[in-house]
């Protein structure tokens, strides 16, 4: 169960679902990352195509929250208390 989260969250770039499987701190890292890179093309998009969901604007869907910047996420990786994540 909680890998099948873990893969949803990671689709979604909700870091927070995927952190319970993360074992070292290069999963971290790319996890991190990589909510960092979906989220910067999500906007990109949004910013080509304009509003392309008109017809659905009363739609509320939530969204994960903003991913950390570079800077961040590694001073996030050193005040971590597990030894094998730093």
């Amino acid at each position: 169960m909680p890998y099948e989260r873990a893969i949803y969250g990671y689709l979604a770039g909700d870091v927070e679902h995927v952190a319970p499987v993360l074992k070292t701190w290069e999963d971290y890292v790319w996890a991190r990352f990589h909510a960092l890179l979906d989220a910067d093309l999500d906007k990109e998009l949004s910013r080509l195509g304009g509003n392309v969901l008109t017809h659905v604007e009363h739609l509320s869907l939530p969204l994960p929250p903003e991913p950390l910047r570079p800077k961040e996420i590694f001073d996030s990786l050193l005040k971590h208390s597990d030894p094998q994540i730093r």
